[in-house]
């Protein structure tokens, strides 16, 4: 009866959790079971939290694979997962349940099956991970059950060092939603930008995307009525929808279920690789965005969007190690149904966060380009560059961390940058290393200012706080030697620990 169990934990507690459970059933994950009793909600009793029994957590997979119009290209991803060590979990997120962690590929044709390489065991000293190679079109669906449920994260990286792809990118995996905000792209010659929908239900589920523009919204029926397949995945070409579009937004918008959302750009300017990233879903609609981790060395911007109707007054600022510091166009007005850009690139190099505050609810996302340029006009004279997106973040809500792309493999790099916005905050970083310790650090970021920490051999990172105040993010670079770097950027997203769990009673049936 231990499913039924599990089952009725996620089903009566935290919307949260009850959400992952039906979001992510899969067949032989969860045996309801055959019972002569009706459970029925014991009234006298109060709730109690425990830790969450299950939690899945999507991957969009090779993005630049599986897209309608003939394209073809070869890409190949590793799909990361990780469970939290009890080092950064709090007491009451902490399970005796024995831990589990499988990874399930999602096929673009709507197929879904278990990969071989599963973790069980105890992870009291945080060594579950899993990861997945994937060179085909399709995307991973991570769950991880019991020990190793509260807490667990994903995510996924690409590094291509030369040639038309050349590129870093990383982004972090996560649940389902049923509305999102996707900001990347542009409408350069040689730009592409690819919308993966990857659908964990048992249905199919139906997508509306439409595209905010810098004169309002794109009218345009392509992005209307796009089916995702059940358990399975889909990817749309933006071009088909807004192909002369300078500073595209897409709202996601799913009917019948929900889905995980991001976007690829990717762009190669005639001869030259500008680079390319992937990014998931900003925070949610607000008056007030923060962007974690954005690295500038050269070319930066900023891109802001209405949702509603209003003109937005948008002020921006960054925040550095020193403090908060004003930017150029610090004050800009922005249309309802509108997106605008707004250039960033006379910071000097350094890591940054960036706050955004509006009087109407806006979302965001900065870019970067790195790289050296040679000063001729000329594409064939010209350096490759990469690029990165950076979407805005919720702050961390008790828990958010991270498995890591493997440092000094392919001369990969990984570190932490952290903001408080309005208050000083308290934090803890756990981070584990390859032999499955785990090390926690303490201390408080001062108020409105950044604060770098190396990851150097780490396996994952872990933040932890209890003020709601914190954003994070994971900046990777891989150095290359002709080019200059190449650079991605991953916000923390935090993960549920905690259900609430009403007290259940049997009535004989």
């Amino acid at each position: 009866m231990r499913g039924l169990g599990i089952a009725r934990a996620a089903l009566v507690g935290a919307a949260g959790a009850a959400l992952v459970l039906g979001a992510t059933r899969l067949d032989g994950t969860v045996d309801l079971g055959p019972t002569s009793a009706t459970a029925v909600s014991d009234q006298s009793q109060k709730p109690t939290t425990v830790p969450v029994a299950q939690t899945g957590l999507l991957c969009p997979g090779p993005e630049r694979l599986g897209v309608s119009g003939g394209l073809k290209a070869t890409q190949r991803v590793t799909a990361l997962a990780a469970a939290a060590p009890d080092a950064a979990l709090p007491a009451e997120a902490r399970s005796s349940a024995e831990g589990t962690l499988r990874a399930h590929k999602i096929s673009d044709s709507g197929q879904s099956k278990a990969h071989a390489r599963e973790s069980k065991g105890q992870g009291t000293s945080g060594r579950s991970t899993s990861s997945l190679d994937l060179d085909a079109a399709g995307g991973v669906l991570f769950l991880a059950g019991g020990d190793f449920a509260p807490g667990a994260a994903a995510m996924q990286y690409s590094l291509v060092r030369e040639g038309d792809g050349r590129a870093l990118t990383t982004v972090a995996c996560g649940q389902p939603q049923a509305h999102s905000w996707l900001v990347a792209g542009g409408a350069q010659a040689g730009r592409l930008e690819r919308v993966v929908l990857v659908n964990p239900a048992a249905n199919a589920v139906t997508v509306d995307l439409q595209v905010l523009g810098a004169h309002g919204k794109v009218a345009s029926e392509s992005g209307r009525g796009v089916v995702v397949p059940p358990r399975g995945r889909t990817a749309v070409l933006l071009d088909s929808i807004a192909g002369l579009e300078k500073t595209p937004v897409v709202q996601v918008t799913a009917h019948g279920g929900e889905v995980y959302a991001a976007i690829n750009d990717t762009w190669l300017d005639g001869v030259v690789a500008r680079g390319g990233d992937t990014a998931r879903a900003t925070a949610a609609p607000s008056r007030e965005q923060v962007i974690a981790g954005v690295s500038v060395d050269g070319s930066a911007s900023l891109r802001v969007a209405v949702p509603g109707d209003a003109q937005a007054v948008v002020q921006t600022r960054v925040l550095t190690t020193e403090g908060p510091r004003r930017v150029k166009h610090d004050v800009v007005r922005v249309g309802g149904h509108s997106a605008r850009d707004i250039d960033l690139s006379d910071l000097p190099a350094g890591t940054y966060a960036i706050q955004v505050r509006a009087d109407v609810p806006v979302v965001a996302a900065a870019t970067v380009e790195h790289g050296r340029s040679t000063g001729s006009k000329s594409k064939l004279d010209r350096k490759a560059t990469d690029l990165a997106w950076t979407p805005s973040s919720a702050a961390v809500e008790g828990l958010a961390g991270t498995p890591l792309p493997p440092a000094g493999r392919h001369g990969l790099t990984n570190a932490l940058t952290l903001t408080s916005t309005g208050a000083k905050a308290p934090v803890s970083v756990t981070t584990v290393d390859a032999n499955g310790k785990a090390t926690t650090r303490r201390f408080v970021l001062a108020a409105d200012a950044v604060r770098s920490v190396p990851l150097e051999s780490a396996t994952s990172v872990w933040v932890g706080t209890d003020a709601d105040s914190v954003h994070a993010a994971v900046l990777t670079t891989a150095e290359a030697e002709d080019d200059g770097p190449l650079v991605a950027a991953l916000p923390l997203v935090s993960s549920p620990l905690v259900a609430t769990q009403a007290p259940i009673r049997q009535v004989d049936g």
